[in-house]
C-alpha cells in the first residue's frame, strides 16, 4: 500500500514538529486543520506493524491508546490491531518501529492524500507513527513500560491534533518549570525532576482535546 511504502521510505528522516511544548485549554496547545480522508478523529484505528513489536513494545503498550477514548464525544473509541498475515491495511494508520536517535522516543508524520508530508497546522489525510525500538532509550526511569506507554499515548495525542504545550509563564495551568502545564503532551520522560511531564493523560490534555473536537 502506498502509505506503508512511503512511511518506510521516509522513516530514516524523523520529523519532530517541535512547536514549543491546565485544566484550561489554550488554542496554542493544539493544531488547526482537520482530517480529509476516510479515517478521522472519530474512527482512529492503528495497525501495529511487526517492526514495532519488541520485548518492551508489546500489545499492552499499544493498548494504552484506548485511554483517549470517550474524552470528547467527537473522538470515537480508539482501535488498535497487531498486524497479522493477510490482514487488510485499509482503514488503519500504521505504526512502525526503528532505532531513533537524538533522544527521540517516537514521532508522528502527517501527510496529504498524495502521501506528501505536510505542516502540522494543515489538513491531514493520513498519518503514521514511528516508535523507537532501542530498549535503552526508555531506561530514564524505573519503569520502561510506563515510559513506552507514555510515548505511544503522546504520539496518538499528536494524531488527535494536540501539540507540545507552549511555554507560557502566567497562563492558566502553566505552573511547572516557570510556564508549562502538567500534560502527557510535554516532551521528555515522566520522572520526579520533570513533574510537568505526565505519564498519563492529564486534565490539560482533556481540555485541549475537547476544545479542538468538541465536548
Amino acid at each position: 500500500m502506498k502509505r506503508k511504502l512511503l512511511c518506510s521510505f521516509i522513516s530514516f528522516a524523523v520529523f519532530m514538529f517541535a512547536l514549543p511544548l491546565s485544566t484550561t485549554a489554550h488554542n496554542s496547545d493544539y493544531w488547526s486543520g482537520v482530517y480529509t480522508g476516510f479515517i478521522t478523529q472519530s474512527n482512529l484505528k492503528f495497525r501495529i506493524e511487526s517492526t514495532a513489536i519488541t520485548s518492551l513494545l508489546t500489545s499492552s503498550v499499544y493498548h494504552s491508546a484506548y485511554n483517549w477514548s470517550g474524552i470528547s464525544s467527537n473522538v470515537g473509541n480508539i482501535g488498535v490491531a497487531i498486524a497479522a498475515p493477510g490482514m487488510p491495511t485499509t482503514g488503519f494508520f500504521s505504526v512502525y518501529g526503528q532505532v531513533l536517535y537524538g533522544g527521540t522516543l517516537g514521532t508522528t508524520i502527517y501527510m496529504d492524500s498524495l502521501g506528501n508530508i505536510v505542516n502540522a497546522n494543515s489538513n491531514w489525510h493520513m498519518v503514521c507513527i514511528l516508535m523507537n525500538t532501542d530498549f535503552s532509550a526508555y531506561s530514564g526511569t524505573g519503569d520502561p513500560t510506563q515510559v513506552a506507554k507514555k510515548v505511544f499515548m503522546h504520539e496518538v495525542g499528536h494524531t488527535l491534533k494536540l501539540c507540545h504545550p507552549v511555554y507560557s509563564p502566567g497562563a492558566s495551568g502553566h505552573t511547572y518549570n516557570g510556564g508549562y502545564p502538567k500534560t502527557i503532551m510535554n516532551q521528555g520522560l515522566p520522572k520526579s525532576s520533570t513533574p510537568w511531564v505526565s505519564a498519563t493523560i492529564a486534565e490539560h490534555d482533556k481540555s485541549n482535546l475537547k476544545a479542538k473536537w468538541g465536548a
